[in-house]
């Protein structure tokens, strides 16, 4: 296994790892509002920061997932007309689309995210509530989720340019398809 296939493997690792590590929010989501509607409905006192929380929790989770879904396919395909078309066709779409849209968009989103970060992060940021927790966390939370989703989309196009250059290298040399 070469160095860039250990590199590959590590961002899949980290993908992975970030998806499966978010996963317990939805866990602890679930416990705040169990918690929550018990305190609301049963003994009529609601708390000052279960929604706040989990919303922020949902935003954690879902931007931290990117990455893992990304890596295992999960992200939207218009696979009604995709699969119809020849493979030679569908890497080359790949190569293409990955590079001039995912890679250039989500580095787009990577840009203003640490934007929003670093201003949220100098003023201190917290919400408009009185419980008031605060939103810096959260949105560094956003630039890591749009690094990581990055990494994982530049796996995903290192992988389609691999496949392509060998579908063309078997093509030229007179070799079926590789059934890609």
């Amino acid at each position: 296994m070469g160095k860039l296939d250990k590199c590959l493997k590590c961002i899949d690792n980290l993908s992975e790892w970030s998806g499966k590590f978010s996963s317990w929010a939805l866990v602890l989501m679930m416990a705040i509002v169990f918690y929550d509607v018990i305190m609301r409905r049963f003994l009529s006192s609601p708390s000052t920061w279960g929604f706040e929380i989990t919303y922020m929790l949902w935003g954690a989770y879902f931007i931290m997932v990117t990455g893992w879904t990304e890596q295992v396919g999960g992200h939207l395909n218009v696979d009604v007309v995709y699969r119809k078309f020849p493979e030679r066709l569908k890497l080359y779409l790949d190569v293409i689309l990955y590079i001039s849209l995912c890679l250039f968009w989500v580095a787009t989103l990577i840009k203003g995210s640490f934007i929003f970060a670093v201003d949220s992060w100098s003023v201190s940021e917290h919400t408009q509530t009185p419980f008031a927790p605060p939103l810096y966390p959260l949105k560094i939370i956003l630039l890591i989720g749009f690094i990581i989703l990055w990494l994982q989309c530049a796996v995903t196009f290192i992988r389609s340019l691999r496949k392509l250059i060998k579908f063309e290298k078997n093509r030229k040399e007179g070799g079926q398809d590789l059934g890609y």
